[in-house]
C-alpha cells in the first residue's frame, strides 16, 4: 500500500518540482521565521486570555507559568514557544 502511494504522488507531481513551485518554496521558506514567531505570539495571547477565563478549569502550554514543565520548556524552547495548546473546559 505504502509502496504503490509514494508511486501514485511522484507520478501525479512529479519527483522534480518546477520553476514555479520552487519558487513559491522558497518564498514560503524565507517567511518562515517570521510566521513561527507569530504562531507563538498568538498562542500565548490565546493561552493567557484562556487561562483568565472562569469556564477553562486548566490551560496546558509550556510558556505558561502555571505549566507543571515551564522550567523544563523554557530551557528546551529558548527562541520561542511552542504554537499547540490545549484546556479542559
Amino acid at each position: 500500500m505504502l509502496r504503490l502511494h509514494r508511486f501514485s504522488v511522484i507520478q501525479v507531481g512529479g519527483g522534480v518540482c518546477g520553476p514555479f513551485e520552487a519558487y513559491l518554496a522558497t518564498r514560503g521558506l524565507r517567511s518562515l521565521p517570521v510566521r513561527m514567531e507569530r504562531h507563538s505570539d498568538s498562542a500565548f495571547k490565546l493561552a493567557t486570555a484562556l487561562e483568565a477565563h472562569p469556564r477553562i478549569q486548566r490551560v496546558f502550554y509550556p510558556g505558561l507559568l502555571s505549566h507543571p514543565q515551564h522550567v523544563v520548556a523554557s530551557k528546551q524552547m529558548r527562541k520561542g514557544w511552542v504554537d499547540r495548546l490545549s484546556d479542559s473546559a
